[in-house]
Formats: C-alpha cells, structure tokens, sequence
C-alpha cells in the first residue's frame, strides 16, 4: 500500500509541476509584454526629442530671418553729419552707424554658419536616430512575438503530454492496482 501512496503523491507532483509550468509561460508572456511597453515608452521619448529639436531649430531659423533683416535695416542707422563749404553753405550727410553694420553682420554669419549647420546636424542625427530605434524595436517585436509564440506552443505540448501521463497514471492505479 505504501507504494500506491508514493505514486499517488508522484501523480500529485506532476499536476503541480504541469499548473506551475502554465504560472511560468504566463509570467514569461507578462514579461515580454513589459519589455515591449518599456521600448515603446522609450520610442516615444525618441520621438519627444526629435520634436524638441525640431522646434528649437525652427526657432534658429526664425532667428535668422530676424537677423537677416536687421542686417538689412542697419544700413538706415546711423547719424548726419553736418558740412560747411568755405562760402558759408552746409550740406548735411547720411554716415551709417558700421559699427553697428558689422556687428548685425557678424550675428547674421554666426546664425546662419555653425549656429544653423549644428541645429541641422542634431536634428538629422535625432531624424536617423529614431528611424534606427523604430527598426530596432520593430525586430525586438516580432522576435519576441515569434518567442513567445513558440514557447506558448512547447508549453502547451509540455501540458498536454503531462496531462496524458497523469491521465495514464491515473488509469493504471485505477485498473492495474485494484487487481
């Protein structure tokens, strides 16, 4: 009697076992799910960016355009100078403020040289960054998809088989031992 009660308690071990490897498949599934949601949430921080960027060289731009017309409007500053001509007439001259032309130049050149390349460069760079983390996370998805497509499928015949051997058991104590 005492080996019924060990095959009794084997059979026991295996529908645990069985129930705990369905528990380890839905952890493993739950998981995956949680790393695909963390690759989304960092897409979309990717994405964040890009737009940040995309903004901020924007605004450069807008910068530029305002310095490119007070570089235009610079020629008009400056101050009239006032000249005697030995028979007592005076004649009054326009002289631009270039000082301040080549300040408004000199702006102008920085804006639209290192200041604009840079933006541009980070926003391209952003541009690529994320289309390479978008394909990156499209193959993490369907490998993880395919994995947890194929371990649902050898979990599933992992519990089918050991539902036949308890079933199999089960018979055997049923017919063979009452014998």
């Amino acid at each position: 009697m005492a080996e019924n009660e060990v095959q009794v308690k084997e059979v026991d071990a295996i529908r645990v076992y069985n129930q705990k490897f369905g528990n380890f498949h839905e952890s493993f599934s739950e998981h995956l799910q949680q790393l695909r949601q963390a690759l989304l949430a960092k897409l979309d921080e990717l994405s964040q960016i890009k737009r940040e960027i995309k903004k901020e060289r924007e605004r450069i731009d807008e910068e530029i355009h305002y310095a490119q017309q007070r570089y235009d409007n610079s020629y008009n500053y400056g101050s009239y100078k006032t000249y005697y001509r030995p028979d007592g007439s005076s004649y009054t001259k326009f002289i631009p403020d270039y000082n301040y032309i080549s300040q408004c130049r000199d702006r102008l050149d920085h804006l639209k040289g290192p200041i604009y390349h840079n933006a541009q460069n980070c926003e391209e760079l952003a541009h690529n960054r994320l289309m390479q983390a978008t394909q990156m996370v499209n193959i993490i998805e369907q490998k993880t998809d395919s994995i947890n497509s194929s371990f649902q499928n050898y979990v599933k015949r992992g519990q089918q088989y050991l539902e036949k051997v308890i079933l199999y058991i089960d018979q055997y104590k049923d017919n063979d031992l009452k014998k």
